[in-house]
């Protein structure tokens, strides 16, 4: 019996062939290993320095582990120290030996953030990411980054592309983002899905397509694009004390398109144009779209030599109400329309069907989050008043203004700008992105900044994510 015992202690670990494989995307890796036991798995990871007394330790999620693969998400730069763990089916626990690994860690040097708010008492989530899109002068991506400002997640791409926003895949297990041309000048426009390493799933071509996009029930892209046509300049263009714009102009207006995951070019189809389904139609240059000088005006956003009309920048989808709804900012225009493209109605603008109150009225707003009869906007307005955070009730007959902060300073956001509501039940707290400014913040109801990050770049669109490694129920909440 004693000999059997130690050869029984003598046996093969009960975790072996421990490596650990960086992702595509900085900060991530996926630690591989073998094992003839079944249970649950999960590493546990820090930074290695050997100063450190007691090193704080980070737990991924668990995994099965006959799958002998873990993700790793918040890896550190430089070098990582880490373990397996197994609590096998009688709950004994196994660990691995201790290994350490050199890792180039996410991105910190491009975009940097401090903490400079942090009132812990009133936040909804003790962990937790903002989930972001970036851009820079170097390189624009995507990443997780918490509220200490640390990143724990990044993926870059080259400059020339804009990335307009990041959203959670409806599967809960991958991210899809949008690029278009930065210097808005050539149709480059896709949509990418990656999964949680980085690695690519999908391309999807999203012609002309531009800031925003939704992923539908059904795995389609649906997308805001371009329709470019040559056209007389309207004649009841905003008067301006500048040369005026005559004969034949290009006039990009806004389309709403959708098309298989993975399509081509011709795969799409358009649900929605502007040229034939915006009832005033398209009556003139809006100022916004006009750089004019001593020798006469351009186009102030396109580089293509095409004026845009209506900037379309919000898309969002209520997948109860099989409806998106979107918003053209130059217009201060909102609409709602069925899945198949037709107009239910339009909030704002020249053709507006609900009566505009001017004291609660929107001014150039970006929205990322739609609810049945709540619509959270980041309204940009202008200089004379600054920007606000806004949150409006309504349904098909009209609308009320039931919240809004603005900022102490009546500072003022000239592009981008985004609000969401933090996806955890019970918590009224909203997610800002001031984008211009670089700057995150969590706002409570009564608007006192819970935390506050400061940042070296613009900050795009955001979401917060509760649990870095499960990303269900965070596309399109309800």
């Amino acid at each position: 019996m004693w000999t059997l015992l130690a050869l029984a202690a003598c046996g093969p670990a009960p975790i072996r062939d421990v490596t650990l494989e960086e992702g595509v995307a900085r900060g991530t890796a996926e630690v591989r290993f073998t094992t003839r036991l079944s249970g649950e798995a999960f590493v546990r990871f820090t930074e290695a320095d050997d100063d450190v007394e007691d090193p704080v330790y980070t737990e991924t999620a668990r995994v099965d582990a006959a799958s002998g693969r873990v993700l790793v998400v918040g890896l550190p730069r430089n070098e990582v120290e880490y373990e397996v763990v197994l609590v096998d089916d009688r709950g004994r626990e196994h660990r691995s030996q201790t290994q350490r690994a050199p890792v180039s860690g996410p991105v910190g040097s491009v975009l940097a953030f401090e903490q400079t708010v942090w009132a812990p008492d009133e936040a909804c989530d003790p962990g937790g990411a903002v989930l972001l899109s970036y851009l820079t002068g170097e390189q624009n991506g995507i990443g997780l980054v918490d509220r200490a400002g640390r990143w724990l997640y990044s993926l870059e791409r080259p400059a020339v592309y804009q990335i307009g926003r990041v959203r959670a895949g409806r599967d809960g297990r991958s991210l899809l983002f949008n690029l278009s041309d930065t210097a808005k000048a050539e149709d480059v426009g896709v949509v990418e899905r990656i999964d949680l390493l980085g690695r690519p799933l999908s391309t999807t071509r999203t012609v002309w397509g531009h800031h925003d996009f939704v992923e539908t029930p059904e795995g389609d892209i649906a997308w805001l694009g371009y329709d470019l046509r040559d056209v007389e300049a309207p004649p009841n263009t905003p008067p301006r004390d500048n040369p005026e714009i005559t004969g034949t102009v290009c006039i990009a207006a806004d389309t709403l398109v959708v098309g298989p995951e993975g399509g081509l070019e011709g795969d799409e189809t358009v649900l929605w144009d502007t040229w034939e389904d915006y009832p005033p139609g398209v009556d003139h240059i809006p100022t916004d779209s006009i750089s004019c000088g001593r020798d006469g005006c351009e186009p102030a956003f396109l580089r293509n030599g095409c004026y845009e009309y209506g900037h379309a920048n919000s898309l969002a989808r209520v997948d109860s109400e099989g409806a998106y709804y979107f918003n053209l900012r130059w217009l201060d225009a909102a609409m709602k329309a069925s899945e198949a493209g037709d107009l239910q109605w339009v909030w704002g603008g020249a053709g507006s069907d609900f009566a505009l109150d001017p004291a609660t009225a929107f001014e150039g707003m970006h929205f990322s989050e739609v609810r049945p009869g709540r619509l959270l906007a980041f309204d940009n307005r202008n200089p004379d008043v600054g920007s606000r955070v806004v949150e409006y009730a309504f349904d098909d007959t009209g609308y009320r203004q039931v919240w809004e902060h603005e900022d102490p300073d009546g500072t003022y956001e000239h592009i981008l700008g985004d609000a969401r509501w933090f996806p955890i039940e019970g918590c009224d707290n909203v997610l800002v992105s001031w984008s211009g400014q670089g700057k995150l913040q969590e706002l409570t109801p009564a608007g006192k900044v819970v935390w506050e990050l400061q940042g070296t770049g613009t900050t795009s669109r955001v979401t917060w994510v509760p649990d870095v490694y499960d990303l269900s129920g965070l596309a399109y909440p309800e």
